[in-house]
């Protein structure tokens, strides 16, 4: 078991490693590690992972109910969300018929395991899908499985879309991905860059037949880039009201007072945040009764209306929230400890 445990969590332990040499935090106290574990030890904390803590501390202060993401992953999360669920929503070719009742980006063509579809699933075939296609001024295209930092994905326009590009496009990915048509985002958002669509990264909770939001955060995509999830996309914290704080942070932790075109975040708001709110709290327990916790990505379209984009229930990244908002789960700590240790993880 512990062996199978460090190879799951080796790219848990790399992160780590990572931030330990950028920010070589100061050791915990004896105290300090005792309560951690007084807490977390029923779910396998040990002094030996608690290094994540020092970062925490550095950061904000010390406090035994912030979660290290190696007891995160696999142990927190695979409880919360087994493989049984979560992999139902690992396609996202699937999207418009599990989350039919959803505001989503209208789908063109869809590729499921090399046959094409349009938006209500019916089988269309290769010519009729590249006639749609041809009909729209720009398109999005996306990878619909194994996604993750925004890899694989393009916007194309109408001029790009030549009968032989168009086909390279199609032979070169023979299976599983999206395209969409080109979401207008809210100017609130826009402004702090205009290449990628900035979304509103909502964490929720739902346990016990009650569901909490966790944290808010702004999801910025790099200059030049298209998605707000790659390496050099930047996280704000989103207080309720929509005002942002004045300090985002980078993959690295590293601090931000504006994004890279230079906008400050001191003194923003998003406006339409509470819609995006509403759609996390009113339809995790609908659209993922078997998972715990889900990283919504939704974004502000020109009009104001939330758009759902995607649900990240694998493993959704707690890290900078954390940073940003405090422990994971605040006052409900206790209650997903408890529930973790009655509900153990198939490892």
């Amino acid at each position: 078991m512990k062996r199978k445990l460090k190879k799951n969590r080796f790219w848990v332990f790399q992160e780590e490693k990572k931030l330990m040499e950028i920010y070589k935090p100061k050791e915990l106290s004896v105290q300090e590690i005792y309560e951690a574990i007084d807490l977390w030890g029923p779910l396998g904390l040990s002094k030996e992972i608690t290094d994540e803590y020092r970062i925490f501390k550095k950061f904000n202060a010390f406090d035994p109910k912030y979660l290290s993401n190696i007891l995160y992953y696999p142990i927190v999360i695979t409880a919360l969300n087994p493989f049984s669920y979560y992999t139902v929503y690992e396609n996202k070719g699937l999207y418009d018929l599990i989350f039919k009742g959803l505001n989503m980006p209208k789908t063109i063509v869809k590729n499921i395991e090399g046959r094409f579809f349009d938006q209500d699933s019916t089988l269309l075939s290769k010519e009729s899908a590249k006639r749609k296609i041809k009909e729209k001024d720009r398109v999005f295209f996306k990878p619909s499985v194994d996604t993750f930092g925004g890899r694989g994905v393009k916007i194309y326009n109408k001029t790009d879309l030549t009968e032989k590009n168009l086909n390279e496009l199609l032979d070169n990915n023979p299976k599983n991905y999206i395209i969409q048509e080109i979401i207008t985002q809210h100017e609130d958002t826009e402004i702090f860059n205009k290449t990628s669509v900035n979304t509103i990264r909502i964490t929720s909770l739902y346990l016990n037949g009650k569901t909490s939001i966790l944290f808010i955060l702004l999801m910025i995509g790099g200059r030049g880039q298209i998605a707000d999830n790659s390496t050099e996309s930047l996280r704000v914290r989103v207080n309720e009201d929509g005002s942002l704080d004045g300090i985002g942070y980078d993959k690295y932790l590293k601090k931000h007072n504006k994004s890279n075109n230079g906008t400050l975040f001191k003194g923003r708001k998003i406006t339409h945040v509470s819609k995006c709110i509403e759609m996390a709290m009113n339809n995790h327990s609908r659209y993922f009764p078997g998972c715990g916790m889900v990283g919504w990505d939704i974004a502000i379209d020109k009009s104001g209306n939330a758009v759902f984009l995607e649900g990240n229930s694998r493993v959704p990244g707690i890290r900078t929230g954390q940073i940003c908002w405090g422990p994971l789960f605040g006052e409900r700590t206790e209650e997903v400890i408890e529930y973790v240790k009655n509900n153990p993880p198939k490892l």
